[in-house]
């Protein structure tokens, strides 16, 4: 504020001087601005390189409790046997599906099992009697499973759901058929099962829109059916 009295050379010479205080002001804040950010810069730095050995920190971690896992499914016991079979099956094999029916017909045929067609057949059992405990499991019932198998199992790439498995592995023999062919309409000559298959999506889908009984065919497999150009509508 201008004091009273004051003349116009010294109003304009109180101005010049808080113009040059206001500039020094300007100087010194742009200094302790420029030190923030290089501390920020800094900081920054410094939390990526931690955030980095966390994260190597937390893989270290994760590698060992599976190295532990995997050592302590080697000891004797029925479980940790069966499991190094399907271990065996899956290295072997390149997938997890054990299924008796390659062995079935041989076998109605012959009377007799060979030691390798037993193997299988206990190996399937035992496949099979893990998809129950794992229900059990998650229902809070008593189960051989417990989490350090159930981790063990999904890192080999074990099928829970082997209704929705299939219905996978069908979907991808569609989709190398439309890549093919252009089209999703699988003619019966060509694959009888998979024509039977694309005929109870459709079926599935149609009864879904009309509201007819439970949605087997969920939102999710609708939109994989629908990225394909799949023909819900289309009629033999």
């Amino acid at each position: 504020m201008v004091p009273p009295m004051m003349s116009l050379d010294d109003q304009i010479k109180l101005a010049q001087r808080e113009v040059e205080d206001s500039k020094e002001s300007r100087i010194v804040s742009m200094q302790k601005l420029g030190s923030a950010l290089q501390h920020l810069e800094e900081a920054k730095s410094l939390y990526a390189q931690a955030q980095r050995e966390m994260d190597q920190a937390n893989t270290r971690l994760q590698n060992a409790i599976i190295h532990i896992s995997e050592l302590e499914l080697r000891l004797p016991g029925k479980w940790n046997t069966m499991y190094q079979k399907f271990v065996e099956f899956k290295e072997k094999y390149g997938h997890c599906n054990v299924s008796q029916d390659s062995f079935s017909t041989r076998t109605r045929i012959r009377d007799f099992e060979t030691q390798e067609e037993q193997d299988r057949k206990s190996l399937a059992r035992w496949v099979g009697n893990q998809r129950v405990d794992y229900k059990k499991f998650h229902s809070g019932q008593h189960s051989c499973l417990n989490q350090q198998r159930i981790d063990a199992l999904n890192r080999i790439g074990f099928i829970w759901d082997l209704k929705g498995a299939k219905w996978y592995m069908k979907y991808n023999e569609l989709v190398k058929f439309q890549k093919e062919n252009g089209h999703c309409r699988v003619p019966h000559t060509f694959n009888a099962e998979l024509s039977k298959w694309v005929i109870a999506q459709r079926y599935s889908w149609k009864r879904k829109r009309d509201g007819k009984g439970p949605p087997h065919l969920t939102a999710e497999r609708e939109a994989l059916l629908t990225n394909i150009a799949f023909d819900f509508e289309y009629e033999c």
